[in-house]
């Protein structure tokens, strides 16, 4: 940093003191807006992204106005929204909000695909389970049962530790029924484990080794310019 020009008496200290915190929290609001670019950044190349949410959920608080220059700060990072960039960033265990299983999509519940986002009329918030039909026949009746009114009520069928939409129910030359089960949810996991993959860190870290030569650039222009 160059030569910054000070006038003399207290009133040119105060606004040289004002000056000075101004620097500092324009300083760190800079620096927050490029970590939250940066981290952006890498969690598209280095995550499955179906679509906007999460970078969406990436964002920053500005610093304000303070009289004392220690307690200028700004906060980056996911929104509560995004949660899970936490067990990302950090690694962790994944645990079902509610039940005791996870439903972790099929790529049919996305629509063919596992890139894609779950169709939002596949969501589980949308679709009831049928359970306890059938009565104590064998475990084939119990499922046609169940298929049936799941087929009837536009709801899923569990069945080994997956649930299925069901399809056209047809009968067969023999008499016998038949229909086909369409795999949405897989729920055979109580808890999953999450491997640390850092997204935020990396980008502060790179950000930060540029913040000297940004405060310096901004007391130059505050002072001089």
């Amino acid at each position: 940093m160059g030569t910054i020009r000070v006038g003399s008496g207290y009133e040119a200290l105060r606004m040289a003191d004002q000056k000075i915190r101004e620097a500092a929290r324009d300083t760190v609001n800079i620096l927050a807006a490029k970590t939250r670019n940066e981290a952006i950044s890498g969690i598209r190349g280095n995550f499955m992204l179906r679509n906007t949410f999460t970078e969406k959920s990436v964002a920053f608080d500005q610093a304000r106005n303070v009289r004392d220059i220690s307690q200028i700060r700004s906060e980056v990072g996911a929104l509560a929204r995004a949660d899970y960039m936490a067990r990302q960033e950090e690694g962790g265990t994944r645990r079902p909000e509610g039940g005791s299983r996870l439903a972790i999509p099929h790529a049919n519940a996305r629509g063919g695909s596992t890139n894609r986002p779950v169709r939002p009329s596949n969501l589980l918030t949308k679709k009831k389970v049928v359970r306890g039909v059938g009565g104590a026949g064998s475990e084939r009746s119990r499922l046609i049962a169940q298929a049936f009114v799941a087929k009837r009520d536009k709801s899923l069928v569990s069945y080994k530790k997956t649930l299925f939409s069901v399809g056209r129910f047809t009968r067969k030359k023999s008499g016998g029924i038949s229909f086909k089960l369409r795999p949405l949810y897989n729920v055979r996991f109580a808890s999953t484990k999450t491997p640390a993959k850092p997204w935020l860190m990396p980008a502060a870290e790179k950000v930060a080794a540029r913040g000297q030569e940004i405060f310096n650039s901004i007391v130059e222009q505050k002072f001089n310019g």
